[in-house]
């Protein structure tokens, strides 16, 4: 009697520590998934601000602070601006990311810029869809 308690709590303690780990180990991959995410869009982010940059200050090299915003979406960066589509590809490597930027003048003849990004699993606070997102792969 006393062995079968044993095998039986042998078991039980077995299978309890395999669920703990898969759980771990589930855990464990979701956080690097998320960080990995977190990572690509922070690119994604930075690559449109370069571009935002250069195509506003190849568009209205001067500025006048008349109040109001020039809009630019990732439709205008590619197919004006020559940036490359492939930098809106989502972390699933089959949809793009919806991007849109607000340009401003601040005055002294420098413009101000605020990016907008929208992906599968992730959207600025304010977003709104400017234009339509480019087609899957």
């Amino acid at each position: 009697m006393n062995k079968k308690i044993t095998i039986i709590l042998s078991v039980i303690i077995f299978v309890v520590t395999i669920f703990v780990i898969i759980l771990l180990k589930n855990n464990y991959l979701k956080e690097n998934v998320i960080i990995h995410n977190n990572e690509r869009y922070a690119r994604i982010k930075k690559d449109v601000e370069f571009e935002i940059i250069r195509y506003v200050e190849l568009v209205t090299p001067i500025c006048e602070n008349n109040g109001g915003e020039m809009l630019i979406t990732h439709k205008t960066m590619v197919y004006n601006g020559g940036f490359d589509k492939e930098k809106l590809l989502d972390v699933d490597n089959k949809s793009y990311c919806s991007v849109y930027a607000l340009s401003s003048c601040n005055g002294e003849n420098k413009h101000t810029y605020k990016i907008y990004i929208k992906c599968n699993d992730y959207e600025d606070n304010g977003f709104v869809q400017r234009d339509e997102p480019f087609t899957k792969k």
